[in-house]
């Protein structure tokens, strides 16, 4: 089975205070919708309202930080491979500030895994 989206790749070894070119995952697929998925209202042409407030999304929050990092990322990629429906999920990522990965480097790092991710 494909697993890449999982292998984290770190030239320094796992040490408090890593910056993110020194932690990677490989770039994820991009997953679709099938066709039998309703489209999101926060589509092409859609109202101005922001994309979490779609009602016709689902929404999953989960923990983001350096210590289970490896197994949030799997979770996304386990759901997202998973889902039939992938465009319609929207991760909600709560990140401590006291996290040896500050919070904008996390979601950096959950950006470049995941491109066509949508969460806030």
């Amino acid at each position: 089975p494909f697993c890449a989206g999982i292998r984290s790749f770190s030239r320094y070894g796992s040490r408090a205070g890593l910056e993110f070119q020194h932690l990677r995952f490989s770039e994820a697929p991009e997953y679709r919708n099938g066709v039998g998925c309703p489209s999101t209202v926060s589509g092409v042409g859609a109202s101005s309202s922001p994309p979490q407030c779609d009602p016709s999304l689902v929404h999953i929050a989960m923990t983001l930080d350096n210590e289970y990092l490896r197994g949030s990322v799997a979770a996304v990629h386990s759901v997202l491979k998973h889902a039939s429906c992938p465009e319609n999920v929207f991760f909600h990522f709560i990140a401590a500030e006291f996290d040896s990965l500050s919070p904008r480097v996390l979601s950096q790092l959950v950006r470049s895994t995941f491109p066509s991710l949508n969460f806030k």
